[in-house]
């Protein structure tokens, strides 16, 4: 499982189409979401809360940019 590292400030990931908070609107771009433990999840049925980071419209590029980017690790599903 993906994590987005520790020492990232979340609001850094605007730059990446991931913004906090959930809109009706754009139900249908989502791509998946960072928990509250900054774990990813990818899923087009997102939990719904105004606190969660949520992956917009090109979701696969969008890990893969994050990935290279070295802000995220791989952790135990633990």
């Amino acid at each position: 499982m993906l994590k987005i590292k520790d020492n990232v400030d979340l609001k850094e990931l605007e730059k990446y189409n991931i913004k906090k908070g959930y809109s009706m609107f754009s139900m249908d771009n989502i791509y998946g979401y960072i928990d509250d433990s900054n774990k990813i999840f990818i899923t087009t049925r997102p939990w719904w809360s105004m606190d969660y980071y949520y992956l917009y419209a090109d979701g696969e590029n969008t890990l893969y940019d994050l990935i290279q980017a070295d802000l995220v690790e791989n952790v135990s599903d633990e």
